[in-house]
């Protein structure tokens, strides 16, 4: 008689989702720097949500690596589409993710900009964008998404947003 091996699962997105927390809590505790912990916080939940599509995608698709290789948006895009969840574009959450999935290729793609006068509207959009409204809009956006693809999807993973489990 064999012993029953339990497999555990490693959740990628739900590390992400705890460090996108845990960086905007930061922030809010120490004014000072926090610009930068609202900069991770956001950059962590556009990972954590682009995790989460790859984890949903291999499960609904077996050629799900040849999807792999989409824009974030696209992923998001053809899972709703295959579970039914329905997010209208211009609205939130969908309205949130499209601006986060911006500031993440923004973030990946970094470029120099050389301001040619010393004003605020030459400036990159993205330094406003990194405060704390906007870390904690993703956080609940990007919550909101999971729940909404993990609910449709009829897979219901019971362990949304834990990182591990057996």
């Amino acid at each position: 008689m064999g012993i029953a091996c339990m497999r555990k699962s490693i959740n990628t997105y739900g590390y992400l989702y705890s460090a996108s927390a845990s960086t905007c809590n930061a922030g809010k505790k120490a004014e000072s720097g926090s610009f930068y912990q609202y900069m991770a916080s956001l950059a962590f939940s556009a990972f954590t949500l682009e995790a989460y599509l790859n984890h949903l995608g291999e499960q609904v698709f077996s050629y799900w690596k040849q999807l792999e290789v989409l824009k974030p948006i696209s992923k998001l895009d053809i899972l709703s589409e295959v579970t039914g969840a329905n997010f209208e574009k211009g609205v939130r959450p969908y309205q949130t993710i499209s601006q986060l999935f911006r500031f993440r290729n923004e973030m990946a793609h970094g470029k120099s900009q050389f301001c040619s006068k010393p004003a605020k509207d030459d400036e990159p959009w993205w330094l406003d964008y990194c405060n704390q409204q906007n870390a904690e809009r993703a956080q609940e956006d990007v919550e909101a998404i999971i729940n909404e693809l993990n609910e449709k999807s009829g897979i219901q993973d019971p362990w949304t947003f834990n990182h591990e489990s057996y």
